[in-house]
């Protein structure tokens, strides 16, 4: 049997293993245009763009569409549903597909 307290110790311990063997990826320029002409491309034409971002614990994923660019703060904003979007910061983006 495991005390609750123990449990949340180990389950911390793991997380941040988790964190120092998941590192970010660091992309390389085609990459990185591949990812924007993604984005533009999703902008320009209202097509749907699956986007993968980088989590310390766990990649997440993300299908919608871009409705805004933000050049100056480096953002985008997905729609995913009607009334749900995500701001979400381009440095996050570790790959993009149409």
């Amino acid at each position: 049997m495991i005390m609750p307290e123990h449990r949340e110790a180990f389950v911390r311990r793991y997380e941040q293993l988790q964190r120092v063997e998941h590192k970010k990826p660091v992309l390389d320029d085609q990459e990185i245009r591949q990812i924007e002409y993604a984005l533009v491309e999703s902008f320009n034409s209202r097509k749907s763009v699956t986007l993968t971002l980088y989590d310390e614990i766990e990649n997440k994923r993300l299908i919608g569409i871009v409705s805004t660019i933000s050049t100056s703060s480096r953002q985008i904003k997905l729609t995913v549903f009607k009334d749900e979007w995500y701001w979400i910061d381009i440095k996050d983006i570790i790959s993009a597909s149409l």
